[in-house]
């Protein structure tokens, strides 16, 4: 089997953004998390998560945020130097929103013969 690269898309947000939106389950997250913070964002990411602790503030801070803002909040993790290239937006640690975007009327109509593809490209 050969190796390639794949495209990806995400809609990210910055902790502090979530901190505004709900402080309480945010600071209860850090603190719970304390310096391994990147180490279960990784772990999250491989669906590799054991610390129960942990993965229960994580839980309390994705129902806070989707009753807040109902979009959905994931702890995710890309590591550029060992799975991705130089031009990629994310590095390490990052919050993923996900619900952002819908069809529009015209796009619902024909969804079924049109399909979205992603493609990188080198240069």
């Amino acid at each position: 089997m050969g190796m390639g690269y794949m495209s990806s898309q995400t809609d990210t947000i910055e902790g502090e953004s979530i901190r505004k939106l709900c402080r309480k389950e945010y600071d209860t997250f850090v603190k719970v998390a304390g310096d391994d913070i990147d180490i279960f964002a990784r772990q999250v990411s491989y669906d590799d998560l054991d610390d129960d602790k942990v993965a229960a503030a994580l839980e309390a801070l994705q129902k806070a945020f989707e009753k807040k803002t109902k979009l959905k909040l994931f702890l995710n993790y890309h590591d550029l130097e060992e799975e991705g290239d130089r031009y990629d937006d994310v590095d390490g640690l990052f919050w993923e929103v996900v619900g952002m975007w819908q069809l529009s009327p015209a796009g619902k109509k024909y969804k079924r013969l049109i399909s979205r593809k992603s493609y990188v490209t080198f240069g």
